[in-house]
């Protein structure tokens, strides 16, 4: 029977081993699942964790590695970064397939379960579609592969490897410069789950500030930003009296 003493013990040992809080953390949480499947149950000790370092990946070093990125690659790398969505979902959103013609982009989050929706601008609708992808169906291996397709094209380059969550850091940074509370939105820390539910549908508040999202050229493609698009978006964000302004003068200069 395994008691709090052995359980104690096992940290212990992993401590004097070297192993970092988050991977001793998850061990104890995998053996307290096997002790739960098996009927019994047992109380642990919390481990304290240091507050996760945010490192968003500068748009130089994504602009260089890009050119070395397979098909399946880019898309993981530009739907990381306009989605911020944790490598998991990232992943089994890819092996789902992705069509250019879809109205938006789609999906329930892994860890906290909630759906999210996120328009899709002209750029990165050109990297939908299928690819061929090395991906199979054990999660850690896939996880693997990822990390590995970047830190590959890093080191080709000669810059430090490149993680998942670094793409995910930027673009939250990205989303956060647009807009703060959009960006807590995309993060999935800002409005209350209630009003998501009730009143307000998520890519309603994230639509209209998509244009200001700052991205690196290589997600282009060459292909420039649609100007009409931009200007109607930021239009529909003035108040009423500043629209009336704005209306006014491009009536002039249109005569």
């Amino acid at each position: 029977q395994i008691t709090p003493e052995l359980v104690d013990q096992f940290r212990k040992k992993c401590e004097s081993e070297g192993l970092s809080a988050w991977t001793i953390k998850g061990n104890l949480k995998d053996l307290r699942t096997l002790i739960r499947a098996d009927g019994g149950d047992l109380k642990l000790q919390p481990v304290a964790v240091p507050e996760s370092q945010k490192h968003p990946v500068s748009h130089d070093h994504l602009d260089v590695i890009w050119p070395l990125l397979p098909d399946w690659g880019r898309q993981f790398v530009s739907l990381s970064y306009w989605t911020s969505m944790r490598l998991a979902d990232a992943i089994l959103l890819l092996k789902q397939g992705l069509s250019k013609e879809c109205a938006m982009l789609e999906w329930t989050a892994h860890k906290t379960k909630r759906i999210h929706r996120m328009p899709i601008p002209p750029w990165l609708r050109q990297w939908l579609g299928p690819v061929r992808h090395p991906l199979q169906n054990c999660k850690d291996h896939n996880q693997v592969l990822v990390r590995n397709m970047l830190a590959a094209a890093s080191q080709a380059v000669g810059i430090p490897d490149v993680q998942p969550n670094h793409i995910r850091d930027a673009g939250l940074k990205a989303w956060h410069r647009a807009d703060y509370e959009i960006g807590r939105v995309v993060h999935g820390s800002g409005l209350s789950a209630i009003t998501l539910k009730h009143y307000v549908e998520a890519i309603d508040v994230i639509g209209p500030v998509a244009p200001r999202v700052v991205i690196p050229a290589c997600f282009r493609n060459g292909q420039q930003p649609d100007e009409s698009e931009n200007i109607q978006t930021l239009v529909q964000l003035l108040d009423p009296e500043a629209r009336k302004m704005i209306f006014e003068m491009a009536t002039r200069l249109a005569k």
